[in-house]
């Protein structure tokens, strides 16, 4: 079988993961819907490349029948990730993605039969922020066994991509896990997060949101109670503003070299047993993008390696929680 294959590889995160790939060594079949789009890209590759749209089933099979690992690179993934999830269940192919949307990881898991059945394996967001979230998570959880609460926070400074904004949750309502359901929190209220724990300065008011953490923490450390926040730049919340006025399409495609370069994204998490003890850690990366390239490329070079298994896995319940500093991101435990 060909070891590996990314579809939507022409977008913003697909080209750049692409290209990451080929200087990990890897060579990834580049697919997609737009030939026009996909022979430019393949050609400065050096690298084959197929095409088939996600509405025709017969030729995602086709393109995925000889292939070991597909990654799905085209959001939003809400939309995506069933026809190609389907593809891949019928050629056996384990399915990767980058989403960061908790109705598809809830939708993937619901697969796991089906997984099982095919004998592939089932592993979405393997981005930012689901890698380093889930990582910190099990890392704490580790430190403080029986914690029966978690809390994630993310900050991202800098731009977004389209992509992202397209895939952005609608509505005011926030979901958090409670005694291991996921539900509507009746009053989202913002919590101080400590982003660098040697910082006291760091110290910043987070936002609920409905982060991946809700799902893929609570299967990778079995606590019960889990809830996500975010603080975000200025030019973060402009983005979003103008995504939700309709002008999409009027902005960048997503942050340019030179900001992918100097921007960074942190992460701050803690935990709680019934007796009140606490642990917490933080973690500094590179462009919550560059973090997404960085930890795809290594997840896609680890399964093509064989470090498979059947069925929905997590990112840290597969590889453990020193991936992320095996990537080289610096973390700081309590």
């Amino acid at each position: 079988m060909t070891n590996c294959l990314l579809y939507g590889a022409t977008g913003y995160s697909g080209s750049r993961i692409a290209r990451a790939a080929r200087r990990a060594g890897l060579a990834p079949i580049l697919a997609g819907r737009n030939p026009d789009s996909l022979r430019p890209l393949a050609r400065e590759l050096g690298l084959p490349w197929r095409a088939a749209e996600l509405s025709d089933t017969a030729a995602l099979c086709d393109i995925f029948q000889d292939v070991a690992v597909v990654l799905n690179c085209a959001g939003p993934f809400v939309d995506t990730h069933r026809p190609v999830l389907d593809a891949c269940l019928r050629s056996g192919s384990h399915y990767l993605d980058i989403s960061g949307e908790v109705a598809v990881y809830e939708s993937l898991a619901a697969q796991q039969a089906a997984a099982l059945k095919a004998n592939m394996m089932l592993m979405p967001g393997i981005g930012f922020d689901m890698v380093p979230g889930d990582c910190l998570a099990l890392g704490l959880q580790q430190r403080l066994p029986d914690a029966t609460e978690l809390c994630v926070a993310y900050s991202i400074r800098g731009s977004v991509s389209r992509g992202t904004l397209r895939s952005m949750p609608s509505g005011n309502t926030v979901l958090l896990r409670r005694a291991n359901a996921l539900v509507a929190d009746p009053a989202p209220q913002a919590k101080r997060f400590q982003f660098d724990l040697s910082d006291p300065q760091s110290r910043v008011d987070c936002q609920p949101l409905s982060f991946g953490d809700i799902s893929i923490a609570w299967r990778s450390t079995g606590i019960a109670n889990i809830r996500s926040y975010m603080h975000v730049s200025e030019q973060f919340q402009a983005m979003a503003m103008a995504a939700a006025s309709g002008d999409i399409d009027a902005l960048p495609a997503g942050p340019d070299d030179a900001e992918l370069r100097a921007e960074k994204a942190y992460i701050a998490a803690e935990i709680r047993n019934a007796q009140g003890d606490c642990r917490r850690a933080s973690m500094t990366l590179p462009h919550l993008y560059q973090a997404t390239f960085d930890c795809a490329t290594e997840i896609l070079k680890r399964c093509v390696d064989g470090e498979t298994r059947p069925g929905f896995q997590t990112p840290a319940g597969q590889f453990g929680s020193a991936l992320i500093e095996q990537l080289g991101y610096d973390c700081q435990w309590e």
